[in-house]
């Protein structure tokens, strides 16, 4: 999202003059929480390389990539509180969720999120997630949903979805977490067998705080293991092949914002059962465009499944809702369309110089 956004600002160059900058202190996801010398040397060296902008360029809107906890929140409040000092005005740009959860277990993160949002503006993913900041004494607040190219070829246009009556394909795809809630379908598929019900379970992902063996000895004592396949991780083409063959697409999550891999079943047609957590219930339409359960309760989860599992007829139409939802609302262009409009927005209301708006972008890779 981030190289995204600073794409679409580098195209506006004729109304917004604009700089960007990468915060991030790590060369690669296995570096990122991990402590070196070198990482705070960087992160030194990129404070006064920002301070040097911000004197030398003097942004008037700073656009801002904002986290939400540990050491990346304590580093960004230190720009926040920069930006305070120079008075230049900014937008945190939030991608995650729980912002008022984690306020509310910690003093010290409650002090810098208030700190931080105060007479700022903020972005969101989601009108739900907006909601998560009432307590902050923000300016404004707008949203910004995340979007996909659609992935478009003969074998989505051929695929239906439909499966077996007596034998759906159901299908996880995501890095194998407890977060992800993959132990809580295990076992309410595990339930669902029990009653007589006949499935085929895919998992797809990597490897991640649950192991491959974890997973298969969780699948062992639900008396899944004969109906279940891990297929690893999967990319690109394979990816979506895996969306495309599936019947239903289970999303358990404990937390998320706006999970991309939701629009890619959109975009497949896939129909979803999710849990309602984060912007989930803004992106599908309890009933119309997916099925919601409520996050962590598995006998919940169980019933839905069993629902849709019997019905083909409601797959089919959950599917195709799901799919005309995602090309109404959530493909990269719409994305971009949203930002465009949020940007000259926000440009209308700050004061026009002769090089036109300035504007200051963050990017962390």
């Amino acid at each position: 999202m981030n190289d995204r956004i600073t794409r679409l600002v580098g195209n506006m160059e004729d109304t917004i003059e604009s700089r960007v900058i990468d915060l991030s202190n790590s060369n690669s996801s296995n570096e990122i929480g991990v402590f070196g010398v070198f990482k705070v040397l960087k992160g030194l060296g990129t404070y006064v390389e920002f301070i040097k902008l911000l004197v030398s360029f003097h942004p008037q809107i700073v656009f801002f990539n904002f986290s939400s906890r540990g050491v990346a929140l304590l580093r960004d409040y230190v720009y926040c509180l920069l930006m305070k000092v120079f008075r230049t005005r900014y937008i945190l740009y939030l991608q995650i969720s729980g912002f008022d959860k984690r306020a509310e277990s910690s003093r010290l993160w409650r002090f810098i999120y208030n700190s931080s949002f105060h007479n700022a503006r903020v972005v969101t993913l989601s009108d739900r997630l907006s909601r998560e900041l009432k307590q902050f004494n923000y300016l404004e607040s707008y949203t910004l949903p995340n979007g996909i190219h659609p992935y478009d070829s003969e074998l989505l246009k051929q695929s239906t979805h439909n499966g077996s009556v007596s034998k759906p394909k159901v299908i996880f795809l995501s890095n194998l977490m407890v977060e992800k809630g993959l132990f809580d379908l295990i076992e309410a598929l595990g339930e669902v067998c029990k009653k007589g019900y006949q499935l085929e379970f895919q998992i797809v992902g990597a490897e991640a705080d649950i192991t491959v063996a974890e997973l298969k000895k969780s699948l062992e004592e639900h008396n899944i293991t004969g109906c279940s396949t891990y297929l690893g991780s999967k990319y690109n083409d394979e990816k979506w092949e895996a969306l495309m063959n599936a019947d239903i697409f289970v999303f358990p999550s404990h937390k998320e914002a706006l999970p991309l891999v939701i629009l890619e079943a959109m975009n497949c047609g896939l129909p979803i059962l999710a849990s309602d957590v984060g912007g989930i219930p803004d992106m599908i339409q309890d009933g119309k465009s997916g099925l919601l359960f409520r996050a962590r309760d598995i006998n919940n989860l169980k019933t839905k499944l069993e629902i849709l599992i019997q019905d083909v007829s409601l797959r089919e139409r959950l599917g195709a809702e799901a799919k005309t939802l995602f090309y109404e609302h959530f493909t990269h262009s719409h994305f971009e369309q949203r930002l465009k409009g949020l940007l000259e927005k926000l440009s209308m209301s700050q004061e026009k110089s002769k090089t036109g708006i300035r504007m200051y972008t963050k990017s962390v890779l």
